[in-house]
């Protein structure tokens, strides 16, 4: 997607969270007063943020880009927190009025819960696949009993790639909508975008018709109770694959896969070089009902030179 760039591997969240830690203990970091926005809007449906937000909301609320709780500093003042997405929070008509007051020191803090940060009884789980096709791509998943909606975004380097979303029951769907990212996370790419209300159990494809492109597929699950725990009693795991690309920190080192079943635990991050670990961990299996479910858990792992782990 053109996104690779030095500035973009720095905002892992593995590395980010090693930085942070280092950072944060100086008492310099506290002798600087610090003031900090969040934001809470997505833009309207079909928007270049909506598909942002609506994947950051199973984490909690943001701006499209940018977690609410992330934003904040434990150290500094939260300025504001307001219906603004990642794009209308730095326009100055909207932060100028509060500029005004921290200028002149009337700045008080906002109550966090403010954020209306509370757990929906909704859930949300995601499935991710991806890579590169040239010709005709199928991508297959199932859905399994007590989904309430489906919601698949295709982000392409390609904008005008025609797509299929096929049911069980051999309904095709074509009315696909497209957005250009705005994110920042995709420069270039776009959304193809479906949403399904009252999806039916089984396995379902999506099929892309294009010459040639990259991809990565996100497929949101929403329902009451999702399937991402391990050891829940409804459902029967049935195989789980990690794959861990180990990124060095130190120029000339080459990266490296490992793929296996094991555990996590079992696996010595700590005795790798300075780098980053992405971790996605591949879940399938059947819930209680005979119906099949697939899941993708990330996490990023930042490991310094001292061997510990972020």
């Amino acid at each position: 997607m053109k996104s690779k760039t030095p500035a973009v591997f720095s905002l892992q969240t593995g590395y980010m969270k090693g930085f942070r830690s280092e950072m944060d203990r100086h008492d310099l970091a506290r002798s600087i007063p610090f003031y900090t926005f969040g934001g809470t809007g997505w833009g309207g449906a079909q928007s270049e943020l909506f598909w942002g937000g609506l994947y950051l909301s199973r984490f909690g609320q943001s701006d499209g880009a940018v977690l609410v709780k992330s934003s904040r500093l434990p150290y500094g003042k939260e300025a504001a927190v307001r219906d603004w997405t990642h794009s209308t929070i730095k326009e100055g008509s909207a932060i100028f009025p509060f500029m005004k007051e921290l200028l002149s020191d009337e700045v008080k803090d906002v109550v966090h819960a403010e954020a209306n940060e509370h757990v929906k009884e909704e859930e949300t789980s995601v499935l991710h696949r991806g890579g590169t096709v040239n010709g005709v791509a199928v991508e297959q998943f199932s859905v399994e009993e007590r989904v309430e909606r489906l919601t698949i975004d295709w982000v392409s380097d390609q904008r005008d790639t025609m797509y299929e979303l096929v049911g069980p029951d051999g309904q095709v769907y074509r009315q696909w909508s497209v957005a250009e990212d705005a994110t920042g996370y995709f420069p270039g790419a776009f959304h193809h975008s479906f949403l399904l209300t009252a999806p039916i159990p089984g396995r379902w494809e999506v099929r892309a018709h294009t010459s040639q492109e990259h991809y990565m597929l996100s497929i949101l699950f929403h329902k009451k109770s999702a399937v991402t725990s391990l050891t829940a009693s409804d459902q029967i795991l049935l195989k789980k694959m990690y794959t861990i690309h180990h990124i060095p920190m130190k120029s000339g080192k080459k990266p490296s896969t490992l793929i296996t079943s094991e555990d996590l635990s079992s696996l010595p991050l700590a005795d790798f070089e300075e780098g980053i670990h992405n971790i996605t961990l591949d879940l399938e299996g059947k819930t209680e009902q005979g119906n099949e479910f697939q899941r993708t858990v990330i996490q990023t792992v930042y490991v310094d030179g001292k061997g510990n782990i972020y």
